[in-house]
């Protein structure tokens, strides 16, 4: 109950504080926010990323930003209101794991992650500014960017503890680091390297067959190169 009610303070937390701020519309040439409403908006009109344009931020960062973005209404707004609740979400989580990896309590990381990000949304104008830049987009999304590593072991260590066959575990592991492999072309790659190289050790030490462990690369190629060749556009949206 303590998880749930933490979650769900989390999302509040920061769906209203992104709200408050997706207003401030930045005008700036240079600021990043134009290249993730390229993509959104690219994806919005039904355009195919990588045939109709090059997603530079990342392919699979650039779907987990469409649902709060098209729920937003699809305007400029929306997309630096998704843009901020992601990275929002973001800060909550990685504290979060880190403080459930220290605690080995999943409802006490949870409750922390939530504690930190309101009394950082609280005193945000009095934060120096190095704190802030981890709660803001700043250009090219950085934080979100850098959040993959946190993602991908979160769903790492959580399926390994799963009561399930070895090879669905194996599976949805390898799947998951094909993910990562999308997510952002400068911590995409060396996330899911890392992380291959892991699961290759830890399925080893399961199975004491090597070739058995070459399951989570072959895995996580797969599922990359099916989600950059086929996954499909977004159908175009009449407001």
């Amino acid at each position: 109950m303590l998880f749930g009610a933490s979650l769900a303070g989390a999302i509040a937390i920061a769906l209203l504080f992104a709200l408050r701020l997706s207003i401030m519309v930045p005008l700036g040439q240079g600021d990043g926010a134009y290249q993730t409403a390229s993509g959104l908006h690219r994806l919005l009109d039904g355009q195919w990323p990588g045939r109709d344009f090059f997603p530079y931020l990342g392919l699979s960062l650039l779907y987990a930003l469409f649902p709060a973005f098209l729920a937003g209404g699809g305007t400029m707004a929306a997309s630096v209101f998704s843009a901020y609740f992601l990275v929002l979400l973001s800060f909550a989580f990685s504290v979060g794991l880190i403080a459930v990896l220290l605690a080995r309590r999943l409802a006490v990381g949870t409750l922390i992650g939530v504690v930190l990000l309101c009394t950082a949304v609280l005193f945000y104008n009095s934060l120096p500014a190095e704190f802030v830049s981890r709660l803001t987009p700043g250009n090219s999304l950085r934080p979100l960017r850098a959040c993959i590593p946190y993602i991908v072991a979160a769903c790492f260590f959580g399926v390994a503890r799963l009561p399930i066959r070895l090879r669905w575990k194996a599976g949805i592991i390898g799947a998951v680091i094909g993910f990562a492999l999308t997510w952002a072309t400068d911590n995409g790659p060396p996330t899911a390297l890392v992380f291959g190289l892991l699961g290759m050790i830890w399925l080893f030490g399961q199975t004491g067959s090597f070739w058995r462990s070459l399951a989570i690369p072959a895995v996580s190629l797969g599922a990359a190169a099916v989600f950059s060749h086929c996954s499909p556009p977004v159908i175009r949206w009449n407001w």
